[in-house]
Parts: C-alpha cells; structure tokens; sequence
C-alpha cells in the first residue's frame, strides 16, 4: 500500500515550519557548543538530521504534488534556509576550532614537537610528529 502524498499547501506550510525549527536546532547546537555540553551536542546533531531528513521529504512531497511556489514564498523559504546555512557553517567552524585545540593538547599529552600550526588546503589542522602515546615514557 503506497503511502499517501500530502497536498502541495501542506507541504509548503510543513517546510516553512521544518525550517523554523531547524533554526532553533542550530541555535540550541550553538549553546551546547559554547557551554561545551556533548550530550546536547549529540542531541541537536541527531536533531538536525532528522529534519533535514523531514526537510527533503516535504520537498519532494511538494514537487510530487505539483506544487510550483509563488515569488514571495520561495524568497521567504530562501531567506530561512540561508539563515539555517549561516548558522551551520558557524557551528561548524566551532567544531572544528575545538577539534583542533583537543588535537594540539593531545599533542602536547604525547609529547608531540611544538611548532606552528600549519593548515592544509581543506583549512584543516596539520599536526607534525607523532611524538609518544598517551601514558607512555
């Protein structure tokens, strides 16, 4: 039995909705981050995946419907969806800034040389030396 598709205004409300709350997500993730809360962390990831999972699918529900957006609708719908992007990116700069200061302080742990930090062309962290593991002389 094939599951019934949603009309075209139901899914265009449902992705509206979806992207309000993915901005609230985002936001929450930012919190976890600055208070450096893993377990929130890890609750507003899986979050953000299953609405972006949602998101897709009232996308594809809405299209599947024959739904074509009028220009104020689709601007308010870029205009959230720009605004989740923003902040995802930011999000993910703070990740990996904090990536990268617990990889240097491993580092450091193992006895790693200390130099500057190098970057590669992604804008990740080199690291040189292996230096010793953790808890070994």
């Amino acid at each position: 039995m094939r599951k019934a598709t949603p009309d075209k205004n139901e899914s265009r409300r449902q992705m509206g909705l979806l992207l309000d709350e993915l901005k609230l997500t985002l936001a929450a993730e930012q919190q976890a981050l600055m208070g450096r809360d893993a377990d929130a962390l890890e609750a507003a990831a899986a979050r953000k995946l299953s609405l972006v999972t949602a998101l897709e699918e009232a996308t594809g529900n809405y299209c599947r419907a024959g739904g074509k957006l009028e220009q104020d609708e689709l601007r308010e719908l870029r205009r959230q969806a720009q605004a989740c992007a923003r902040a995802n990116r930011a999000n993910g700069g703070a990740i990996e800034l904090n990536r990268n200061l617990v990889g240097r302080l491993l580092d450091t742990l193992r006895g790693a040389p200390r130099g500057p930090a190098t970057y590669n062309a992604n804008g990740r962290l080199q690291r040189g030396g292996a230096g010793r593991p953790v808890g070994h002389a």
